[in-house]
């Protein structure tokens, strides 16, 4: 079971290309309304480092909030 973050009483669309190829979005958003969104192939730790980077770039101070995937908090590197 997956769970994701949607709009409270939106139905959410997925678009289904009949591929098995997977795709992973990170995304940020400030109390201001600027958005940050980067897609990668893959989930993992390098890839969720390479996604903080940016968004310390954009975002030198920033809070984060995360959930328990496994790339957050077991890796070393992150």
């Amino acid at each position: 079971m997956r769970k994701v973050w949607i709009i409270k009483n939106e139905r959410p669309i997925v678009r289904i290309t009949g591929s098995h190829q997977e795709s992973v979005v990170f995304g940020a958003t400030t109390l201001d309304g600027k958005q940050m969104f980067r897609q990668y192939t893959w989930f993992d730790q390098n890839t969720f480092l390479d996604y903080l980077k940016h968004i310390h770039r954009k975002f030198p101070k920033c809070y984060l909030f995360l959930d328990k995937a496994k790339p957050h908090y077991r890796s070393k590197k992150v």
